[in-house]
């Protein structure tokens, strides 16, 4: 088997137009090696 990482996601806001989320990555020491952060607007979708 080859490597593999572990990510963990929250997502921290999710409303009033917007989302916001952070991801840690661990290895298989359970060291964390990456962080990322994303934040997203979030709008409807206008049919027809």
């Amino acid at each position: 088997r080859g490597e593999w990482l572990l990510q963990h996601t929250k997502s921290q806001v999710a409303g009033s137009g917007y989302a916001s989320g952070t991801a840690e990555l661990y290895d298989q020491d359970r060291r964390l090696v990456a962080v990322a952060t994303q934040c997203a607007k979030i709008q409807p979708i206008k049919l027809g």
